[in-house]
């Protein structure tokens, strides 16, 4: 019998291994009425064998039955949640719009389209792939943005405390001149398009060929929380990538294209 067999024998039999030294090294003693010191010795032994066995083994049931419940639970609740994540293709959840840290290619993917109220912030973190993307030759570039003359520009000023009409218009028209500055030289195969669209975006989109970011904007004003971002991939069959990808092409549809020419800045 191998070594592993009786160690298996042995664990199973814990209690049973007790109540046996517990009869040989104490009732028997006993009842063969031995010297008195030997006696208290084999008593003592046979006692402390019962216990320190009664107690391995209880133990090692509670340990079992915990090590049952994780792995049920695991089957259960776990694994089901996380082949749904793959099933939309949830590959993690970010706090943060800088893109490289998100592990999102800005540079080499061939199209990008990113979708914002007025995209300041984002262009601020990302400027310098921006402008590495603008380079590049064979890139196509597609912005979405609040249109800045559109009342949800207005109602986003007033819902966010901004004094003096016009706040969230400023920033808009000065993303735009700051991707049309960054574009100026770009080659003739990088395409820049840009859009405004008439009402606010209830959460953000930067998209790739390989990949989506969604992010969320958080109700009430201030910066102090930043919201959560979603990163899905193409992979998934059924996913929400291409559900992010119809809403884009809705999107530039129903928008005013204001910079769509090659090298038209």
């Amino acid at each position: 019998m191998s070594e592993n067999r009786v160690a298996k024998l042995l664990k199973a039999n814990y209690a049973l291994l007790g109540v046996i030294g517990f009869i040989v090294f104490t009732v028997l003693p006993t009842l063969l009425k031995l010297d008195g010191v030997w006696l208290n010795v084999l008593q003592g032994f046979g006692t402390s064998l019962l216990a320190a066995m009664s107690i391995t083994f209880l133990v090692d049931k509670r340990i079992s039955a915990s090590k049952e419940l994780e792995v049920n639970e695991l089957i259960e609740k776990h694994i089901p949640r996380l082949l749904e994540f793959e099933r939309l293709g949830l590959e993690e959840i970010v706090y943060g719009n800088n893109m490289e840290v998100v592990g999102i290619d800005l540079v080499s993917e061939p199209n990008l389209y990113i979708v914002m109220n007025d995209g300041k912030n984002f262009f601020t973190n990302n400027a310098k792939k921006l402008a590495e993307r603008f380079k590049k030759e064979n890139r196509k570039t597609v912005i979405i943005l609040l249109s800045d003359t559109s009342s949800s520009e207005d109602i986003l000023n007033k819902r966010n405390g901004k004094e003096g009409a016009g706040y969230y218009g400023r920033k808009i028209q000065e993303c735009i001149k700051d991707y049309q500055g960054f574009y100026k030289g770009a080659p003739e195969s990088n395409e820049l398009s840009i859009y405004k669209f008439g009402y606010s975006f209830t959460m953000s989109i930067v998209a790739t060929d390989s990949k989506v970011v969604i992010g969320m904007y958080r109700n009430a004003a201030g910066k102090s929380l930043a919201p959560p971002h979603f990163v899905f991939s193409k992979e998934a069959a059924e996913g929400e990538y291409s559900n992010v990808m119809k809403d884009v092409r809705n999107l530039m549809e129903s928008s005013e294209k204001v910079g769509c020419a090659q090298h038209a800045f």
